[in-house]
């Protein structure tokens, strides 16, 4: 084309043609971060938002030139690609990683770092942990980890589930809020009403460690990770509502809605995290992510440049009100005191089932950075194998693997070195409307009698627990009295306040059970009573206890008149115990008879 174009001669042309093929020096970005380059060629080849042609081919021409085999084709090549990510920061991350999991230890897993700036959803960060490139047995993965690897989150998806439960409600259009009581038992049966489990329609849910018991708010629920509450909260508010919302944050994994979704069973990738994160770090307000910053051509002349842009996509105020409770994982409290990094900061711990995927993904006003820790090449339990703790400069043993263990402490290194001459900023202050979200609800207090099955329960211990859950349920505290009576062991005696009445959450629901046992009570102090008031304390006393009781009145004559029409004695005595069916006698101070 250039000798047709007369820049040059036939014969300049022939020499050309004829002179040998050389390889190119590369480029100094192509050696320090292949993945990089690989993750923005992608997004340019496979999108039209770059100018630089509509069709793939066209695309292709542009990047990488013409063919050398094909001496028709011209133009392409050339271009001068800016890309977001932070040179030092993603040779920093990989450091880290290499460092926690040395290659020549045994049995240890490896790592990624994934960081977005929440102000313009640039991504800065991308780093995998492992050597890009095609020598598996060396160590080498030809994959990014931080945007190709898929690993489950864990309870790292659980603010998700969270913003779906406050912005949905339940499907029984019961509110939940941050405030509302629900049951943390563990092991814990959900019935889901179809086949979700090995054991059928029955899905059974353990916390952490395994116990827990008694009511917790969703707050409380939220920064201590309780599975048993985030089971309840994807029943009640839906599956398909939890998926709408995480990717509505910025996840772009494929998701099944599953009820198991909210305790994060489904595969995301850590710069998935990362965007959905920022999303809740910006108080609604999605930046989209990007890789690619600016596109000019050989020339200098500007074919793209990104704009950011910014849609708030989720309630302000919710998600302050999220904000708030994923501080609280950080602290003493939550569960990653290991992240803290003293400054304001949230974030949120995962465990992946059998320790096969940790992570913590945080954030600070500024950045959101999501770390994952696993096998590469397989979800493998993480137990028993020891790494070197770079913060602590220690070698560290690992007996579980857990989220707040392992990724919180990388996490932590790692924005130390970002923050180092990072200015510290706070979250804004609370929008109009945060502290509704924060609100304990009102609900109905269940019947117990109501209860399907209850009556044909006769072991006590059985039927106590099916009645704690029922009330648990409602998000209401029971109290199981065992009362003496003379009705069988466990018959329902009553129930305050009464089925039906709207109370507050957290509020307790006293039951009484009969213990089976003849019921006694000690005697009441009459003594000093009028003679007329006999037949009403004994009414009220027998009320009172459940005591079948009769009672005699006997005379005794006084010389004193102040005892005359007066109690003076009783038998049983005083505190002395009446049994059922038993009969009190009532001494009653008479005058004495006439000499």
């Amino acid at each position: 084309q250039m000798e047709a174009n007369g820049y040059i001669t036939s014969a300049e042309a022939t020499a050309a043609r004829r002179e040998p093929l050389r390889v190119a020096d590369d480029v100094d970005a192509e050696e320090l971060a292949p993945e990089v380059l690989i993750a923005a060629r992608e997004e340019i080849l496979n999108s039209s938002e770059f100018n630089l042609g509509d069709t793939y081919a066209e695309r292709f021409q542009r990047v990488f030139g013409c063919p050398a085999e094909d001496t028709e084709c011209e133009g392409g090549g050339g271009l001068k690609i800016t890309v977001t990510v932070d040179y030092a920061l993603q040779v920093e991350a990989e450091r880290i990683l290499r460092a926690w999991f040395p290659a020549d230890w045994e049995n240890v897993p490896t790592g990624s770092i994934a960081m977005i700036d929440n102000d313009t959803g640039a991504i800065k960060v991308m780093a995998g942990g492992l050597e890009f490139g095609e020598d598996v047995d060396s160590g080498q993965r030809p994959y990014d980890l931080a945007t190709k690897g898929q690993r489950q989150a864990g309870s790292s998806f659980k603010p998700f589930a969270l913003i779906a439960g406050l912005e949905y409600g339940g499907q029984d259009n019961q509110p939940i809020t941050l405030g509302s009581y629900w049951d943390a038992t563990s092991p814990q049966e959900i019935d889901c009403g179809f086949p979700c489990s090995p054991q059928g329609d029955i899905w059974t849910v353990r916390n952490a460690g395994g116990g827990g018991k008694g009511l917790r708010t969703l707050e409380v629920a939220t920064y201590t990770s309780t599975n048993t509450v985030y089971a309840q909260v994807s029943q009640a508010v839906g599956p398909e509502q939890i998926v709408e919302v995480a990717q509505r944050a910025g996840v772009e994994s494929s998701l099944n809605p599953v009820l198991s979704i909210a305790l994060g069973t489904q595969e995301v990738s850590p710069i998935d995290m990362a965007a959905g994160y920022s999303t809740i770090a910006n108080f609604g307000e999605r930046a989209e992510k990007h890789i690619i910053e600016r596109i000019e051509d050989n020339e200098g002349n500007l074919i793209y440049e990104h704009t950011p842009q910014r849609d708030q996509v989720f309630d302000e105020a919710m998600m302050a009100a999220v904000v708030k409770t994923l501080e609280k994982v950080v602290s003493g409290s939550g569960t990653a005191p290991r992240a803290d990094i003293d400054r304001p900061q949230a974030g949120k711990t995962g465990t992946a089932q059998n320790f096969r995927d940790v992570w913590f993904v945080g954030f600070i006003p500024q950045y959101t950075t999501a770390v994952w820790v696993g096998y590469p090449d397989a979800q493998v339990e993480m137990v028993n194998f020891v790494v070197w703790d770079d913060l602590n400069q220690r070698e560290f043993p690992i007996t579980r693997a857990y989220g707040g263990r392992l990724a919180a402490p990388i996490w932590k290194q790692f924005m130390l070195g970002v923050t180092e001459n990072l200015p510290v900023e706070d979250f804004p202050d609370d929008p109009p409307g945060t502290s509704a979200y924060f609100a304990v609800p009102n609900t109905e207090v269940p019947d117990v009698l109501a209860m399907e099955g209850i009556e044909d329960l006769r072991n006590l211990e059985e039927r106590q627990k099916e009645i704690e859950s029922l009330i648990l349920h409602a998000g209401l505290n029971p109290v199981i009295e065992l009362v003496n009576s003379i009705e069988p062991e466990g018959t329902f005696l009553s129930q305050t306040p009464a089925p039906g009445t709207t109370i507050r959450q957290g509020r307790e629901v006293t039951i009484e059970l009969s213990s089976g046992l003849p019921p006694e009570a000690p005697m009441p102090d009459w003594i000093g009573a009028a003679d007329a008031e006999i037949e009403g304390l004994v009414t009220a006393f027998a009320e009172e206890t459940n005591l079948r009781i009769t009672w005699v009145r006997v005379e005794a004559p006084t010389s004193d008149p102040l005892l005359w029409g007066k109690i003076v004695a009783t038998t049983p005595a005083v505190d002395e115990l009446v049994l059922d069916e038993s009969v009190i006698s009532i001494i009653v101070g008479v005058p004495p008879p006439p000499p």
